[in-house]
């Protein structure tokens, strides 16, 4: 049997488009690839860096925005129940600095969010080598040009 799996997504902000498919289908794509076998519910909310960093002060004691931040809430290891917030403000400066589009930012803010919750860290150089070589395997699959991706 399959597991169940249920995206909640929210768009809590005006900066950057949201095109839900895109991200359903990168989380989707992102647990699939990670051969995650237990039953998930996530609820992915778009805000802007104010309440990020809100956010990020509350829970982390970090007082800046960021690009995500995730919360599992699981109660039980049957089942993961999460919440992941993803700053369409950063995702818009990014896009920017990296010469990309809002759209596959707020795609790669939700693969690294998904990547979090199932044990990958970015605190040390080779976790962070091994979550960007992640992030890029999941990205390739959706995004042939990231500068050209328009979601």
């Amino acid at each position: 049997m399959s597991p169940d799996r249920v995206l909640t997504i929210e768009n809590l902000q005006n900066k950057a488009p949201v095109n839900r498919s895109k991200i359903s289908k990168v989380i989707f794509s992102t647990l699939r690839r990670l051969r995650i076998k237990k039953n998930v519910r996530i609820g992915v909310y778009f805000i802007g860096d104010g309440k990020i960093k809100a956010l990020n002060r509350k829970y982390l004691k970090h007082n800046r925005a960021t690009d995500v931040i995730c919360f599992d809430l699981s109660i039980n290891k049957k089942e993961t129940l999460a919440d992941i917030f993803i700053s369409a403000d950063t995702a818009v400066s990014n896009a920017k600095k990296f010469n990309t589009t809002p759209g596959y930012e707020l795609c790669l803010y939700a693969a690294h969010g998904v990547l979090h919750l199932f044990g990958f860290d970015d605190t040390t150089r080779s976790k962070r080598r091994l979550m960007r070589r992640k992030e890029k395997e999941i990205m390739t699959r959706f995004f042939i040009n990231p500068q050209e991706a328009s979601i």
